[in-house]
């Protein structure tokens, strides 16, 4: 079951990445991702109401640095959606998002074996080539600059730190609350983040398109549905499944946009649904 959340949570979070892009091209990438955010938490808000009743519980310094991670991979990765560098970031990015959780979960003795072992490793290399330019005519001599791979590494560290503080928070129907925490704390650091640029002049109020709202609807949703995740699942199987959102964005992008997939990305779809597949069959003999 964790592995079946943590893929609709991983379609959701890519969608919501497809409309944070399109809406990036079109204002600010921090107005963007602060709408996303202050949309999602009242979507969590809402959830939390119709779930879990009247507000109650604590929250932790686990949900403030999950909160502050996830805001840190979001509004980076909008900024390289921004930029036109996200067939950049989104390997690293993703792969930091993996291996750290994982490295964590193995250290403090979560089991992974063979087959869990074989689907992370197809997650890893599904990434890598789902990832790649789908335009025929990018220069293949570009690389990574050192701006590029800062971005990358500090998205991927944002979005390890935002799966394991929310691992560690209390699981259950009664406990959507602390869920908000981590979503206030992410629409305050990317406000404060706008209110900064604002106030130096660096930028201007803008109205946000609709696709910014779609985004954080979606993002909102993937963010519960990975809490459930880890409520039923290990960090291992939620983090690793849930970082392969890029299959979701390219494919949007292919459907809607009218990109083509290359060799290299059809080859990655593939290894991506090996992954799915001996993951939740690891998931199920676990249980």
């Amino acid at each position: 079951m964790s592995a079946l959340l943590a893929l609709l949570g991983a379609a959701s979070f890519g969608a919501g990445d497809f409309l944070g892009g399109l809406a990036s091209r079109r204002v600010s990438w921090i107005v963007v991702a602060t709408t996303s955010q202050f949309v999602g938490l009242l979507v969590i808000i809402a959830a939390a109401l119709l779930i879990s009743g009247p507000a109650s519980g604590s929250f932790s310094w686990l949900g403030s640095a999950s909160g502050l991670g996830f805001a840190v991979g979001v509004a980076l990765l909008y900024k390289a959606l921004a930029d036109g560098e996200m067939a950049r970031v989104a390997p690293i990015t993703s792969l930091l998002a993996i291996l750290v959780p994982v490295g964590i979960a193995v250290y403090v003795g979560q089991p992974a074996g063979l087959l869990l072992g074989s689907g992370i490793a197809a997650a890893v290399i599904a990434i890598i080539l789902i990832s790649q330019e789908t335009s025929q005519a990018a220069d293949p001599r570009n690389t990574l600059s050192s701006a590029t791979l800062c971005i990358a590494i500090l998205a991927g560290l944002g979005f390890a730190v935002f799966y394991i503080g929310l691992d560690g928070l209390p699981h259950g129907r009664a406990n959507l609350w602390p869920l908000v925490g981590v979503r206030a704390i992410a629409t305050l650091c990317t406000g404060t983040v706008l209110g900064l640029s604002l106030a130096r002049g660096q930028g201007q109020i803008q109205r946000p398109p609709a696709f910014a709202a779609g985004a954080g609807l979606l993002d909102g949703t993937a963010t519960i549905i990975l809490f459930a995740a880890l409520g039923s699942g290990s960090l291992t199987i939620v983090a690793t499944i849930g970082s392969l959102y890029p299959a979701a964005t390219i494919l949007l992008a292919l459907t809607l946009l009218g990109e083509r997939l290359s060799g290299r990305q059809i080859a990655g779809l593939l290894f991506a649904a090996a992954a799915v597949i001996m993951i939740a069959v690891a998931d199920v003999n676990n249980q």
